[in-house]
């Protein structure tokens, strides 16, 4: 199928693929970036996308939720006020603990934590609402797929629309001579596949635009740290990545237009 093709073409241009991390290395980059992980640069969008939700009646009081690839809670702790139960499934315990922390801060009682690589995850449990969000093993048919065996009413799927081509970070991997992209999660991919399986998917894009400005130097730090994950280091690595950061940047300061867009897929399962 051309499409597949197509798109595991694009998919394999993501840096962790191009780098050939393995996925020890990979989970261990989540989990040293569970402390510091936040919402980014999403601007408003994962309220949105909670509020979307709960306007269609995918998201109410008497609905369970399992949340793949859950991180710190972005979406898990969202849910929790408005279901009745969310199982949130991650494979960095250090995520999970953080989510767990931030639960017991709020006194949410409802949500339960899985530690479990979803390429691996077998059970039996189902939900209402099987959800995931950014998470890049669901970007591939079968692990796309393998949600509709843990929901009842609901497949929801996030994943980013926005074009990365000329952003700081795709411009440091040029400069590496790398050629990469993250454009191989683009939601048209598996909205195409779930559409020529026989599926019924709805597409909705949601979009912020936030002017974003840092400090040079901040940028430098930035992703000194984000290179240093896959073995770009010392000296040699931090010019390249200032060379390419002096680039972008005018009196001190990187600045962007900061357009974020996010693709969300709903679809029912078969037997639904």
């Amino acid at each position: 199928m051309d499409l597949v093709k197509e798109w595991m073409h694009m998919r394999e241009k993501h840096p962790f693929f191009g780098e050939g991390l393995s996925r020890e290395k990979i989970a261990d980059i989540w989990d040293r970036s569970a402390e510091t992980y936040t919402d980014g640069r999403m601007g408003g969008i994962p309220d949105m996308i909670v509020k979307h939700m709960a306007d269609r009646r995918i998201l109410r009081k008497d609905i369970s939720i399992m949340d793949i690839g859950c991180g710190p809670g972005t979406y898990g702790l969202r849910f929790s006020p408005l279901s009745e139960s969310v199982i949130c499934l991650d494979r960095s315990q250090s995520m999970l603990n953080r989510l767990m922390e931030r639960c017991g801060e709020c006194g949410m009682d409802n949500v339960s934590c899985v530690a479990a690589d979803w390429e691996d995850y077998s059970s039996d449990a189902r939900c209402g609402v099987a959800f995931s969000s950014l998470c890049p093993p669901l970007n591939c048919p079968e692990n796309l797929l393998k949600m509709e065996d843990h929901a009842v009413e609901w497949c929801v799927y996030a994943s980013s629309m926005t074009d990365d081509r000329g952003s700081v970070h795709m411009d440091i991997w040029k400069e590496f001579g790398r050629d990469y992209t993250f454009n191989g999660y683009n939601t048209e991919y598996p909205y195409r596949y779930l559409s020529f399986a026989g599926r019924d998917p709805e597409l909705t894009v949601f979009e912020v635009h936030e002017p974003f400005e840092q400090p040079a130097e901040e940028t430098v730090s930035f992703e000194t740290k984000k290179f240093s994950a896959y073995e770009f280091t010392g000296a040699e690595a931090e010019s390249v990545i200032r060379k390419v950061v002096e680039r972008h940047s005018k009196d001190g300061m990187v600045r962007f237009e900061g357009i974020k867009r996010i693709g969300l897929l709903k679809w029912r399962p078969p037997g639904s």
